[in-house]
C-alpha cells in the first residue's frame, strides 16, 4: 500500500503548520515538506456546512448565467470538431461515496473506451481531440460541473471527483484515501490547483486530506481565488 504519510523535523513542522492555518494559501503544501498527514475526524459545524452549501447555490447559478456565452461558444467548437455528443456523462463518487452522473465537455473522440475498457487519459493520449486538448489546458471541459454543483451533488471546492473502478483500485493501494470522501467532490481543490490531470493518486490524497485538515470557509475562498488567477494567468 502507498503511503501518503510524509515526515520531517518537529521544526519545520510547526513552521509549516502555522503557515497551512494562513488566509490565503500562499505556497503549495509540498509534499516533500510537510508533515505526515492524519485525518482522525472530520466535524465541522452544522453553520460553516450551510455556508459553504449556500455559497455553492449562489456562485453555481451565478456562473452558469455569466459563463452562458462561453458555454455556448465550446458546444458549438466541438460539435464543429468531431462527430459525437457535445457533453459527456460519466459516474463518479461524491461524499460517502455516493454516485452521480458528472457532466463535462466532450473532449475525446466519441466512444473512447469502447475497445480499451476503464483506462486512465495520458499526458500524449491519442484520444484526445485538438479542441478537447484546449479545453483541457485551461479547464473549460470542467465548466458543465456548475450544474453538478447546484444539483448539490458536488462542491465548488473539495476532492476531485473519481470514477468507481480507480476508487476500489486506490483505496486497496493508498493508505487513507477513503477519507477523502468526507466531503462532497469539488470543482477545485488544492489537489487540483496544485496537482495536475496526471498527478498520482497518493500525491492527490495527500493533498486533499491537507485540505481536509485545515478545512474553512476562508480556505475555501482562497482556493477559488486561486484558481481563478491560476485560469486567467
Amino acid at each position: 500500500m502507498v503511503s501518503v504519510n510524509k515526515t520531517v523535523p518537529h521544526s519545520m513542522r510547526t513552521k509549516t503548520d502555522r503557515r497551512a492555518d494562513c488566509f490565503p494559501i500562499e505556497e503549495p503544501p509540498s509534499l516533500h515538506t510537510l508533515t505526515s498527514i492524519w485525518l482522525d475526524t472530520f466535524s465541522p459545524s452544522r453553520w460553516t456546512m450551510f455556508v459553504k452549501r449556500s455559497a455553492d447555490i449562489f456562485f453555481s447559478l451565478f456562473g452558469l448565467i455569466l459563463c452562458a456565452p462561453v458555454l455556448l461558444l465550446c458546444a458549438v467548437v466541438i460539435r464543429l470538431d468531431s462527430p459525437g455528443p457535445v457533453f459527456y456523462r460519466q459516474e463518479r463518487l461524491t461524499r460517502n461515496e455516493q454516485p452521480f452522473q458528472i457532466y463535462k465537455f466532450r473532449t475525446m473522440i466519441h466512444e473512447a473506451e469502447k475497445d480499451t475498457g476503464c483506462i486512465l487519459a495520458s499526458v500524449d493520449d491519442p484520444r484526445i481531440t485538438h479542441v478537447g486538448k484546449l479545453l483541457r489546458a485551461v479547464h473549460l471541459d470542467e465548466l458543465p460541473q456548475l450544474f453538478n454543483v447546484l444539483k448539490g451533488e458536488m462542491s465548488l471546492v473539495g476532492p476531485r471527483p473519481e470514477r468507481p473502478h480507480f476508487v476500489k483500485e486506490y483505496k486497496k493501494t493508498v493508505n487513507q484515501y477513503q477519507r477523502r470522501f468526507s466531503v462532497r467532490a469539488g470543482m477545485t481543490g488544492v489537489a487540483q490547483v496544485y496537482g495536475h490531470y496526471y498527478t498520482n493518486a497518493a500525491d492527490k490524497t495527500f493533498y486533499d486530506l491537507w485540505y481536509l485538515n485545515h478545512f474553512s470557509i476562508w480556505q475555501d475562498i482562497a482556493l477559488i481565488g486561486m484558481t481563478a488567477k491560476r485560469l486567467l494567468g
